[in-house]
């Protein structure tokens, strides 16, 4: 009989609430999810580390409060079979790669959900799972599908979005803020990701001078000057960029979101000139816009700490995460399970897109802002099926705002 850990060392009382709506504390040792599903955190084995238990217990919870109280009970019991089988005291890369070569072609399919699990834990930067681990779990394919479903679209759990489940997630964002339900900040926050893929530390760099607009025979042309925030020989605050073609309803979305952060700095230091504005955030620092007291104060902390009335990082993962509680977009490939959004898999949707699109490695490792073409092939999966361009295929869905913009 296996004997079970005591938890007890975790401290960690924060308050959570599941997708279903039921309450419960991170540091408690049962935790139920819905009418039916319940965690016991008092089976772990014994011999596991207290790191381990507390990082998983903060990845755990977020994903209680994302996704539903099933997937939270399936990836529990999968990790909690990992650890016997393997008596393991955390899931090191040995350890996954071990009881990866136990399973059958059939049944390698059964690791995916583990595998968004995981990757989403290292993304967040939780203790009690190593970062090596990370290049393993993306390069590796998994054979085989339940019932005989293939894979040419990729991994339900971690890889590109389906075009379904695309249409689906800008569908819900768009209901979401005509209803009230979401802010223009975070709305923006969503459209960006949607439609760029690019990593939280670009967004938050922006500015709203990056947005460009230029009349071309006869039509308006709009660009964004998108910080590069990942290239070899680049230590410093905005110092590259690379220039992308947005449309109009993005461009509107990204002046408007500017517009509001410029007047919450102008309600601290007063009225700012055309030129300043454009040097303004677009997502800003509420904590660092509030510490200003003048134009003179502004104009310093801009020369000394260029970042400091950005929103930090750290924020602007979080604002993924926080549209997952409210988000219901689902998913075709997995029954109806709630569609999980991560800046990381946009990124490989940005890829796959361009891919589907028939664009060249070239073209996309230049799209993904990479300085060669070796990883291009992390982001651009198996599009065996040639599905219709995202714009044309929710041409519908943003209709109803373009004009409301407009």
């Amino acid at each position: 009989m296996v004997e079970a850990v005591n938890i007890s060392v975790f401290q960690d009382t924060q308050h959570r609430k599941s997708k279903m709506g039921y309450e419960f504390f991170a540091s408690d040792v049962t935790w139920r999810l819905d009418n039916s599903i319940k965690l016991n955190w008092g089976r772990l084995p014994k011999s596991v580390k207290e790191t381990f238990v507390n990082g998983y217990k903060m990845q755990m919870a977020d994903y209680a409060e994302e996704l539903s109280a099933s997937t939270c009970y399936i990836i529990f019991e999968k990790i909690l079979s990992i650890l016997r089988t393997q008596e393991a005291n955390e899931l090191s890369l040995s350890t996954l790669q071990n009881y990866l070569s136990t399973l059958d072609s059939g049944s390698e399919y059964k690791l995916g959900s583990i595998r968004a699990f995981l990757l989403n834990w290292i993304d967040k930067n939780i203790e009690g799972i190593s970062p090596k681990i990370e290049s393993w779990l993306e390069q590796i394919t998994l054979k085989g599908m339940n019932k005989g479903v293939a894979v040419a679209k990729g991994c339900p759990h971690t890889g590109a979005y389906s075009m379904q489940e695309q249409e689906a997630i800008l569908r819900w964002g768009v209901n979401a803020f005509i209803d009230d339900k979401l802010s223009l900040h975070d709305y923006t926050w969503l459209m960006l990701n949607i439609y760029l893929g690019a990593r939280p530390t670009q967004f938050c760099q922006l500015q709203a001078g990056d947005l460009r607009v230029k009349s071309r025979e006869g039509r308006t042309e709009y660009t964004l000057l998108l910080p590069h925030a990942k290239k070899r020989g680049v230590k410093n605050f905005r110092d590259y960029f690379k220039e992308v073609e947005i449309d109009e309803d993005l461009a509107l979305l990204i002046s408007n979101q500017a517009q509001a952060t410029a007047k919450l700095i102008e309600k601290q230091v007063g009225t700012l000139t055309d030129r300043q504005k454009a040097e303004m955030p677009v997502f800003g620092s509420i904590k660092g816009i509030k510490k200003l007291s003048n134009i003179d104060e502004l104009g310093n902390l801009m020369l000394k700490t260029p970042d400091a009335i950005h929103m930090p990082r750290s924020v602007g993962k979080d604002i993924l995460r926080n549209l997952m509680k409210i988000c219901d977009a689902r998913s075709e490939r997995l029954k109806g399970e709630f569609i999980h959004l991560t800046a990381r898999r946009f990124r490989y949707t940005l890829g796959t897109n361009a891919a589907r699109r028939g664009l060249s490695a070239f073209v996309i490792a230049k799209l993904l802002g990479h300085s060669d073409i070796q990883n291009v092939k992390v982001y651009t999966e198996n599009v065996k099926e040639l599905g219709e361009e995202i714009n044309d295929a929710l041409v519908a869905v943003l209709a109803p705002l373009a004009q409301a913009f407009a």
